[in-house]
């Protein structure tokens, strides 16, 4: 009778307590797809790019990944990706150091990215020095905006 008592009181607990997924969610849904390129190829690129940019946007506690741009209060597409070079080791974000006469280049992963909250747009040109550089830079400046105007993006809900 004793555990018959506890397994009673143990199940009343269970219902009395709010259970964790009851509690209203505060983080932001964010959809994250690619544009519309044609070529194959691209389309792959973009792809692993949307991957990275996942993964990255993942590991932040203001954001939750949805799977439909309907489900979601910011669209986040991925329109293009290239690699592009800077002279005198110019960062791409300003500064870099200069090499007396001799010319010296670094090569930057660039994302083209297109945010998108309610009725607000915005393109994003960033860089890194990989590919997965650059998704977690976008993902930085994401978080960064929302943190910025999580009013704005809230009141579209």
């Amino acid at each position: 009778m004793r555990h018959g008592a506890a397994f009673i009181a143990a199940a009343f607990l269970t219902l009395a307590l709010p259970s964790a997924s009851s509690a209203q969610d505060t983080r932001i849904a964010v959809y994250v797809g690619s544009g519309s390129s044609q070529q194959k190829a691209a389309k792959e690129h973009l792809t692993d790019s949307v991957k990275d940019l996942r993964s990255a946007l993942a590991n932040h506690s203001n954001i939750r990944l949805v799977d439909s741009p309907l489900d979601a209060e910011i669209v986040l597409r991925v329109q293009g990706r290239q690699w592009r070079e800077s002279p005198n080791g110019a960062q791409p974000w300003g500064g870099g150091d200069q090499h007396g006469s001799v010319p010296t280049y670094s090569t930057w992963a660039w994302l083209k990215v297109d945010l998108q909250a309610g009725t607000f747009t915005d393109t994003w040109n960033v860089a890194g020095k990989s590919w997965r550089g650059s998704a977690n830079r976008v993902s930085n400046q994401v978080a960064d905006w929302i943190k910025a105007n999580r009013r704005a993006v809230t009141a579209t809900k």
